[in-house]
């Protein structure tokens, strides 16, 4: 939603106006990028410098979700998804991440550059990984008991954009230049 202030997180209901949701201190945008179930919203930030993740409840507000350690001078954070149990993942300086109120930021650990892009209510997690300067990309699916798993892709550049709880993923992906 665009306001007089610039881009805002709101949420919508069928019958009822939008509703802005506050930002973050410092704070010069914010958007929404998933809501559960429940109507707890996960979105992302901008001070103008860096780009930080938010989780907002009807019942605690607003709070900042950090990001991974990292070496880079900047921080650039993103939650995209959420389930119905707060679990939280997406991608901090190019690590793909979950996050939970009780256990805080962690690096899903997989081999090479991430980004994780959905996550079901049994804890799966799915996204993409690889080189993404070589456009070399992998989806991937990880979850609690088995860890980092690649998926089958028939293209070079492929990500797992969402997953249910039936474990069905999908993905979306393109050849190469060259038809690989």
């Amino acid at each position: 939603m665009a306001t007089g202030e610039g881009i805002r997180a709101f949420l919508w209901s069928a019958g009822e106006q939008p509703r802005e949701l506050p930002i973050l201190p410092g704070s010069i945008w914010a958007m929404a990028f998933d809501i559960n179930d429940f109507g707890d919203v996960v979105g992302g930030w901008s001070n103008g410098v860096s780009y930080g993740g938010f989780l907002w409840t009807e019942s605690a507000g607003l709070q900042a979700i950090p990001g991974l350690a990292s070496s880079f001078t900047w921080e650039c954070q993103s939650p995209v998804a959420i389930n119905n149990f707060k679990q939280v993942v997406g991608g901090s300086n190019r690590r793909a991440f979950l996050w939970t109120e009780d256990q805080g930021v962690r690096d899903l650990g997989l081999p090479f550059e991430s980004e994780a892009h959905a996550i079901n209510n049994l804890g799966n997690v799915v996204g993409e990984y690889g080189g993404f300067s070589t456009v070399n990309v992998r989806p991937f699916i990880w979850n609690q008991e088995d860890g980092f798993r690649d998926l089958p892709s028939p293209a070079r550049f492929t990500e797992a954009c969402a997953i249910n709880d039936g474990g069905a993923e999908r993905a979306s992906g393109g050849l190469g230049a060259d038809g690989d």
